[in-house]
């Protein structure tokens, strides 16, 4: 179901679902970490910030510019799109 709310671009649903992650966090800590690690790299910013806005602040930090450090590194790599006329 994860899949389904990451190709959403609407800012509520992704609040839910980053809300869904801090539930299941109560509940499975190692199950939540795993569904983070394998989706943080395209997991939108708004849904990231409310799966882990629960994180000490420390491992909120480092989560936060780890992705922000992926984010970068991509778009250095991506060739620039030309529109062609």
């Amino acid at each position: 179901t994860l899949y389904f709310f990451k190709q959403d671009d609407h800012d509520l649903i992704q609040k839910a679902a980053g809300w869904m992650l801090m539930e299941v966090r109560k509940r499975d800590i190692v199950r939540e970490e795993a569904i983070l690690l394998k989706h943080f790299k395209k997991m939108p910013r708004t849904m990231l910030q409310y799966a882990i806005e629960k994180f000490p602040e420390k491992e909120r930090i480092k989560r936060a510019r780890r992705r922000a450090r992926w984010k970068k590194v991509r778009s250095k790599r991506e060739p620039a799109v030309t529109q062609q006329r």
